[in-house]
């Protein structure tokens, strides 16, 4: 059960912390502040024992050239550091007494940090489908498959909320955040629905990134290994 619970935290954290990493580009102003959203899992069966391991939270806190997405569940922790500045991807994974960490050279990700190659970018968008989530006037998107045949998941985007280190960057030229992410989830029998409840503009203190201490540090396969699948 322990290898499934680490495995879960790394699998969610991993799919939809960043969904796309690219270069800071400047000709678009850039957010920064923190946006919190709430996790659900519409039509998965009653099972206490997986509902203690699944996040029910995300923080996203996005500063000058950094990115920190916190996922917290009952059992577990898991912490996704984009550093812009060394060019580097972190991932902190704590759960029941295992604490382990990896990092990553940003371009050896390619931008799909799903490890399945499956997800390309939001390049289906609908703009009279409109949603007003946490106050923020929101369009429709749908991440396709690389041939363009399958919808792999499903959101509403704000571009005023841009910032190119924690960007959505599609086929039209989508540069935006995502207040909400719709997935099926094939493991659960499931979708997993992230929506933005809180987005609070502002400068971000460096002490914020400070990289937690007390992990053992382990290669990106490995980590990612130690679930051994579910």
């Amino acid at each position: 059960m322990k290898k499934n619970q680490l495995f879960i935290a790394l699998f969610l954290t991993v799919c939809f912390s960043c969904l796309s990493l690219q270069a800071q580009e400047q000709e678009q102003e850039q957010f920064t502040g923190t946006v919190t959203y709430s996790i659900t899992f519409p039509g998965m069966a009653s099972n206490p024992m997986l509902e203690a391991v699944l996040p029910y939270s995300q923080i996203i806190v996005i500063g000058d050239n950094m990115c920190k997405t916190t996922q917290l569940s009952s059992s577990s922790t898991s912490i996704v550091f984009v550093d812009g500045e060394e060019g580097l991807l972190y991932i902190f994974i704590s759960a029941m007494g295992q604490k382990y960490m990896a990092k990553e050279k940003i371009d050896k990700l390619t931008g799909d940090l799903s490890g399945n190659g499956d997800i390309n970018t939001p390049n289906k968008t609908y703009e009279n489908d409109i949603k007003e989530i946490a106050g923020y006037k929101c369009h429709k998107m749908d991440f396709l498959s690389k041939d363009s045949t399958e919808v792999i998941a499903s959101g509403y985007y704000n571009e005023e909320l841009y910032n190119s280190i924690y960007a959505l960057t599609g086929q039209d030229g989508i540069k935006a955040l995502p207040l909400e992410v719709s997935t099926d989830i094939p493991q659960l029998n499931a979708k997993m629905l992230m929506t933005a409840t809180k987005v609070k503009k502002g400068k971000v203190k460096k002490s914020e990134f400070a990289l937690p201490e007390g992990y053992t540090e382990v290669s990106m396969d490995a980590l990612q290994n130690m679930g051994g699948g579910l």
